[in-house]
């Protein structure tokens, strides 16, 4: 998926391109979305809510900062 805000899905072993309506968010600095997806391998949130996933998108910088 080439387009404007695409999305990561980030789950116990992979991550994958997805599309969805976000419900929440978390920020995170990492060198490229995918190392910032990796930093949701194995996290503890997969084994309350099994199945689930984490989606990861990259943001605009804050001008000026």
């Amino acid at each position: 998926m080439k387009t404007f805000m695409a999305l990561l899905r980030v789950n116990e072993d992979r991550i994958t391109e997805v599309s969805n309506a976000i419900s929440g968010e978390v920020v995170v600095k990492a060198g490229s979305r995918e190392a910032a997806g990796r930093m949701f391998i194995g996290h503890p949130h997969f084994s309350i809510f099994p199945g689930d996933g984490v989606d990861n998108m990259e943001i605009a910088p804050i001008p000026g900062a």
